[in-house]
């Protein structure tokens, strides 16, 4: 997995703003549906989880359809319903060391410690 790192956007940040903030989420391809569309694709693509700001995570099409008309451009569609409705792991930097905002999918729970770890032999 890899988690969504919000960077500062720069002068000439070449995306609409859509929003007032300062930050935009990247995320590097992690399955081998993001690689295809990667490499067949445009050479960004911007993404959503199927949700607008505050709302759960769409289940199917027609809540897709629903929820996010006008809001993109495409929906990529599955013939398999999401069962578990799970974000994106967030993670910012502060004083230069990476810094987990949200965690999920991937890096949820928090680890658990087990022998060695736990006792530093």
């Amino acid at each position: 997995m890899k988690p969504i790192v919000l960077l500062k956007k720069k002068p000439g940040f070449p995306f609409p703003d859509i929003s007032d903030n300062a930050y935009a989420g990247i995320m590097l391809p992690y399955t081998p549906l993001h690689c295809l569309l990667m490499e067949e694709g445009p050479e960004v693509l911007v993404m959503t989880s199927a949700n607008t700001s505050g709302a759960p995570i769409c289940r199917d099409d027609q809540d897709a359809r629903k929820e996010l008309t006008g809001l993109c451009d495409l929906i990529l569609s599955h013939n398999r319903l999401i069962r578990l409705r799970a974000d994106d792991t967030v993670m910012d930097f502060f004083e230069g060391q990476p810094y987990m905002i949200r965690r999920s999918r991937g890096y949820a729970p928090l680890p658990v410690m087990t022998g060695e770890e736990m006792t530093g032999e």
